[in-house]
C-alpha cells in the first residue's frame, strides 16, 4: 500500500475480488446495504462479485419516536455448502429480509487441453478510448492456476489472476496511447505447473521512417523523423541495436540547442561488407517510447 494513503478500502476490495470472497460483512448504525459489486459496478456474470452486506440498526437504541423494538435489528447467517442464507431480524425475532449468496467456487471443472486454453486468449483495441481488453476461457477456472499480465513498457503495470470461479473472463487496461508501441506478457501457469508465456505486441507509432542517409565501410548515417510535437521535449537518448545487440546511444536532443531534437546519427566503428539488422528504440523520462528498423549492407 502506499505509505502516506490512510484509505485502504480500494486494496482490500482488490484482494477480496482477486480471490472471490463470497461475502463482506460490514456494520453501521443508519443504512442497510446488500449488493454484489466488481469494480465497483454490477458483475457481467452470476459467476463474478463480492457480495456486500452493511447492516443497520444494531443495539436496543430508539431513534426519534421508533419502537426500539423494532428499531433494533440483527443477523442470523447460516453457511452451506453450496450458499449462504443471511436473515435480517428485529428484536422480536420477526423475519424482516432474506437474502442468499451463492458459493461461487463450486462450479465443476470444464476439461479443456492447454491449447485450446492459449488459444482462447483475444487481445481488442479500442483506440477511441485508449484502451486494450484481454479475454479468455471460462475454462481457465480450476484448469489454470495463475495468469500474470505484465505491461512490459512505461507505466510497467501487473495485473494478477487466479480464477476462483468460472467468471473471471476479461481485463482491461486504460491509458494506453495510440501514438506508442506496447507490449503485454502473459504469464500462464497451468494447475499441472506447467507454465507458458505469450506476448502482445503493438507498434502503434508507425515506426520513425528510418532510413539510411550514406552507407561506408566502416559507418553509417541514419536518418529519422522527429518526434511528435508533444514528445519532443521527453525524449532523451536513442538506443541503437545492431544485430540484436546494444551498440551505441545517442542524445534525443541537439546539445546546446533547447529541446531541438536529433533527426540524424553516424554510426561508426562498422565491419566492411557487413550486413546489419538496426533497430532504433526511443526513450524517455517515462520509458520506452516506440522503434523502427531497416536492414543494411556496409561497403
Amino acid at each position: 500500500m502506499p505509505g502516506n494513503s490512510t484509505d485502504y478500502k480500494p486494496y482490500y476490495v482488490k484482494v477480496m475480488e482477486r480471490y472471490g470472497v463470497d461475502l463482506v460483512l460490514a456494520g453501521h448504525y443508519h443504512s442497510h446495504r446488500f449488493e454484489t459489486l466488481f469494480e465497483g459496478k454490477k458483475p457481467v456474470n452470476e459467476y463474478l462479485g463480492v457480495t456486500y452486506l452493511n447492516g443497520a440498526g444494531g443495539g436496543i437504541k430508539s431513534v426519534g419516536n421508533n419502537d426500539p423494538h423494532e428499531f433494533a435489528k440483527g443477523y442470523v447467517i447460516d453457511i452451506l455448502e453450496d450458499r449462504i442464507v443471511i436473515k435480517q431480524i428485529n428484536a422480536k425475532g420477526d423475519v424482516l429480509l432474506t437474502y442468499e449468496v451463492m458459493n461461487r467456487k463450486l462450479k465443476p471443472k470444464e476439461e479443456a487441453t492447454k491449447e485450446e486454453l492459449i488459444d482462447s486468449i483475444k487481445a481488442e483495441r479500442d483506440e477511441e478510448n485508449e484502451t486494450i481488453t484481454f479475454t479468455w476461457s471460462p475454462k481457465f477456472h480450476k484448469n489454470v492456476k495463475e495468469m500474470i499480465i505484465k505491461e512490459a513498457y512505461r507505466d510497467q503495470r501487473e495485473e494478477l489472476f487466479v480464477f476462483p470461479s468460472p467468471g473471471y473472463v476479461t481485463h482491461t487496461f486504460d491509458k494506453c496511447n495510440n501514438d506508442l508501441d506496447s507490449l503485454y506478457i502473459l504469464e500462464i501457469t497451468f494447475a499441472d505447473g506447467t507454465k507458458e508465456t505469450l506476448e502482445f505486441k503493438y507498434n502503434l507509432s508507425g515506426g520513425m521512417n528510418l532510413k539510411t542517409k550514406e552507407v561506408h565501410d566502416d559507418n553509417v548515417i541514419i536518418t529519422f523523423d522527429p518526434p511528435a510535437e508533444h514528445y519532443s521535449a521527453i525524449i532523451n537518448r536513442y538506443d541503437i541495436y545492431l544485430n540484436g545487440e546494444l551498440f551505441t546511444s545517442v542524445n534525443g536532443t541537439i546539445p546546446g540547442k533547447n529541446y531541438v531534437p536529433v533527426t540524424e546519427a553516424l554510426i561508426m566503428g562498422l565491419e566492411s561488407k557487413t550486413e546489419y539488422h538496426m533497430v532504433v528504440k526511443a526513450y524517455g523520462r517515462i520509458g520506452f517510447l516506440y522503434s523502427d528498423e531497416i536492414t543494411f549492407t556496409t561497403k
